[in-house]
This record gives structure tokens, sequence and C-alpha cells, in this order.
């Protein structure tokens, strides 16, 4: 089963981040739409998708080197922001940069997020991302994990 709606993996984003920042709101909504009047959030918005020229001509699964049975592998670009006004409605930036390490510090601890990435009990992979790893394990000979990669991009590997 192919991934077609990337917002799993947006999804999968928002949920590792609130889960591991319990203090803040994650959003997926673009920095500029924000409103002023926002407390501690932190907005994650793909911004850019791009076909993974390094997978694009690889071999398909099963052994042909036909284009049409080779999954497509996508890099996305996130913009990762932190945002916090005080009750004056005016930016706090030593608390944007200390919510935005703690985003970043989070990303790091889980740079390859799969079906068994838990934090506490909250599985981190959205459950159809973890649907679509299960039926790619029993229709290929090799057992491969799908999974997220964080590394500045999220990049999906089969």
């Amino acid at each position: 089963m192919a991934l077609e709606d990337l917002s799993l993996v947006t999804e999968t984003l928002i949920t590792l981040l609130t889960t591991r920042i319990g203090s803040a709101t994650v959003v997926a909504q673009a920095p500029d739409q924000l409103p002023t009047s926002t407390k501690s959030t932190i907005s994650v918005y793909l911004y850019h998708a791009r076909e993974d020229a390094h997978h694009k001509n690889a071999v398909a699964r099963d052994g042909t080197s036909n284009p049409f049975h080779t999954p497509l592998a996508l890099s996305l670009f996130y913009v990762v922001t932190a945002h916090h006004y005080g009750d004056d409605d005016k930016p706090e930036p030593l608390q944007e940069q200390k919510l935005l390490g703690y985003a970043l510090k989070a990303l790091h601890d889980y740079l390859l997020v799969g079906d068994d990435t838990k934090i506490g009990a909250v599985d981190i992979l959205h459950e159809e991302l973890g649907a679509t790893t299960t039926a790619c394990r029993s229709s290929t000979a090799r057992s491969r994990r799908r999974s997220l990669l964080l590394s500045g991009t999220a990049t999906i590997s089969a």
C-alpha cells in the first residue's frame, strides 16, 4: 500500500512533539497564520515535497527495473517554528527559543520513527502508517520496515 496521504506524516510529527513537549500546543498551520495571542505553540508546516532522487532509479522489489513497480520515495520539507506571545500580545523571544530548543531536541532524539516507537504508552507513528508497514511486510520476501527518517527532512523509506 502506497502512502498517498501526506498529512499522516505531519500528524506523526505532531504526535511526537506533543507527547515529548507537554507544555506546548503543536499545530500544522503556516507560521504567518498563527494569531498574535498564541501561547507556547510550535508550528510544523509542510512547505515542500519532492521526489527523492536517491531512490528514483532503485530496482523494484520484484527485481525488475520497471519504474511502475518502484515506490514513490519523497522528501518532505518542514519549517518548525515556535511562537509565544505575552499578555500584552508582544512576542517573547526567549520563551520561543526555549520551545524551539525542545522541539529540535525531540526531533533529534527520535531521528527514526517506526511502528515500534513509543513515548511512554503513546505510539508515535500514525496508525495508518503502521498499517501500511504491516501490508508491506506481508507482501515482500525481505522484511523491511517502513519508517520516517527525520534529518531536517522527513523521508519515507521502504
